[in-house]
């Protein structure tokens, strides 16, 4: 996600052998507010996407 790009991720090992990613950040709207975005990723062992879930 290019809005994500230098962001570092949170690493989480998973039990069944799987890595949680979670990237934070914070983005700014137009009217001024402050919005939390938020995008957790499941990879396996070789680093493939197993799932991926995002904040709105």
């Amino acid at each position: 996600m290019p809005r994500l790009k230098g962001c570092q991720p949170q690493v989480q090992p998973r039990p069944d052998g799987n890595t949680l990613l979670i990237f934070n950040k914070s983005e700014t709207s137009e009217d001024g507010f402050t919005l939390p975005i938020t995008v957790r990723v499941v990879v396996d062992g070789e680093g493939k996407i197993l799932k991926t879930s995002t904040s709105r």
